[in-house]
């Protein structure tokens, strides 16, 4: 298993390592035609959807700590890391600036007034 240092990458480079690692493990063999591209997004959404879903199973199991269990990283915070990948590998096949997206939410967010929205969960 090769070991990577990602800590001085931004979230593009990140992307862009991400999108990488996909494509030579055969997730990206063939082209997408730009009238399949918001099938193929509708499908990597529901993967995003699947590693909530798996982080949710670590949170019910009390898994929060990380183990390795067979040389695999398992519980709540890997499936996170999960989530974090496919959204940046998603992010770099659409192009999407994600750390420039991600800087100017977090600005606008710091704007926001206390509890906005008004809702407890």
């Amino acid at each position: 298993m090769p070991i990577y240092d990602y800590q001085i990458l931004t979230l593009n480079e990140l992307s862009e390592r991400a999108h990488n690692i996909a494509k030579e493990h055969g997730f990206y063999d063939d082209p997408i035609s730009p009238h399949k591209l918001a099938d193929f997004v509708s499908k990597q959404l529901c993967l995003l959807h699947s590693e909530i879903s798996e982080a949710l199973e670590q949170c019910r199991d009390g898994q929060f700590c990380m183990r390795i269990v067979n040389d695999k990283p398992e519980g709540f915070g890997v499936e996170i890391a999960d989530l974090i990948i496919r959204a940046l590998d998603l992010c770099r096949y659409l192009s999407i600036d994600i750390d420039k997206c991600v800087r100017l939410k977090m600005n606008y967010n710091a704007t926001r007034p206390f509890k906005h929205g008004h809702k407890n969960f």
